[in-house]
């Protein structure tokens, strides 16, 4: 099962919610020892937070930097995902000591404020993974390709396979289709599944033409019964199995290059 939690239009990564859910409860809970001693800490923990997500998303592009190397600017865009969460942990701790080491009143509302963020994160995304089915397999799912190939998703095994949940309507995944194809072409050894999700044939056709987009396995799931299999409320998503068929990782929201490496070096990619 692919976590989300939909607001309104938009559907968001329980793990993404989760993450600003900790970061508000510790800086709310900092601040309120702080003032009971007559203080505040809000300015050390506004920074320590910002100097974490920061560290986070700067050694995710320095451990991907060749995807980012083609187009530079795009290290800027965090739409992404790409985040190292243990470095930017460790830099918000590092910054949490260092601006309070003279103040020493502000030293314990500060590790307070940290301590409840850093530990509400850690249990939950734990949580999340105990949740979730110990092994998940490509879906007992058949249908047709854009060509009137009949294509069982379940018999998908012996190569890794990473499936796209796609709509033509949906502007993120519009942005990371060119990132799919291109892998797609550069990538032999990966068999590439676009699932396309409730549209009809000559929809799906004309946006593939009118974006010049060469596709091999596009495959229509006119009911879209793939992603609620997965419990997914919102596209796109991108499933990763490895050549046994298994669940390895899972993104929910748009792919970079960076990203999607990421994500296939868990199915054994490199």
């Amino acid at each position: 099962m692919t976590w989300s939690i939909p607001l309104g239009p938009l559907v968001l990564p329980a793990q993404f919610l989760l993450l600003c859910l900790s970061a508000g409860l510790g800086l709310w809970l900092g601040e309120r020892r702080a003032r009971r001693a007559g203080g505040s800490v809000e300015r050390e923990l506004r920074w320590a937070l910002l100097v974490g997500v920061v560290v986070a998303r700067l050694a995710f592009v320095a451990q991907h930097r060749e995807a980012y190397l083609a187009q530079p600017w795009s290290m800027f865009d965090i739409r992404d995902g790409g985040w190292s969460p243990w470095p930017g942990l460790a830099a918000a701790w590092f910054c949490g000591v260092m601006v309070t080491r003279r103040p020493s009143a502000k030293r314990r509302p500060v590790v307070l404020g940290l301590g409840v963020a850093s530990t509400l994160w850690v249990v939950g995304v734990a949580g999340l993974l105990l949740a979730s089915p110990s092994v998940q397999r490509l879906p007992a799912f058949s249908s047709l390709t854009m060509q009137g190939e009949r294509v069982d998703l379940g018999q998908l095994t012996g190569q890794p396979t990473v499936i796209n949940l796609w709509a033509t309507w949906c502007p993120p995944c519009r942005r990371e289709m060119p990132v799919l194809a291109r892998a797609q072409a550069e990538r032999p050894g990966v068999r590439f599944i676009f699932l396309n999700q409730g549209e009809a044939p000559a929809t799906v056709a004309r946006y593939l033409q009118a974006e010049g987009l060469d596709l091999r396995n596009v495959v229509l799931d006119l009911k879209a019964e793939v992603g609620r299999h997965y419990g997914s409320g919102g596209l796109p998503l991108t499933l990763f199995f490895d050549a046994q068929g298994r669940l390895q990782a899972s993104r929910m929201g748009e792919l970079s290059r960076a990203t999607l490496q990421q994500h296939l070096q868990a199915i054994g990619v490199r």
